[in-house]
């Protein structure tokens, strides 16, 4: 079962996300997209718990409710 305290692969968030991994990596670049961490070993995580507030969030801002 899932938990919001999960890490997820930046390919596993961009699936929650319905964009790209490059899309992904792209907002990490601009300081945008949902909160990550990255590792010392240079690995990116995202809590899965974050990447789905963040899309939340993004279909408040465009009136969806679904």
């Amino acid at each position: 079962m899932a938990s919001p305290d999960d890490m997820l692969t930046p390919k596993e968030a961009a699936e929650i996300l319905g964009i790209s991994p490059e899309t992904l990596k792209d907002w990490r670049r601009a300081d945008a997209g949902p909160d990550f961490c990255r590792y010392e070993t240079g690995t990116v995580r995202y809590k899965r718990a974050d990447v789905i507030a963040y899309r939340e969030q993004c279909m408040r801002r465009l009136g969806s409710t679904t």
